[in-house]
């Protein structure tokens, strides 16, 4: 999985607890995390697909209104 960052890695990255990057995950936070056993795994770009997939949440919330 050369090139996958960890969960202690962008948890460090996010200042963010280890516990609450897994929660995140699970609840499907990142796109494109992986789980390999049980530890989750997270694709190079996984901030900018995060920040994308936020804008589309908050773009569907703001019509919906």
């Amino acid at each position: 999985m050369s090139g996958y960052i960890s969960t202690a890695e962008l948890a460090g990255i996010l200042q963010m607890t280890e516990q609450t990057v897994s929660q995140k995950a699970k609840a499907g936070f990142f796109p494109g995390a992986i789980k390999l056993g049980n530890k989750w795994r997270f694709p190079p770009d996984v901030l900018d697909r995060a920040a994308a997939a936020s804008v589309a949440v908050r773009t569907r919330k703001r019509r919906a209104a």
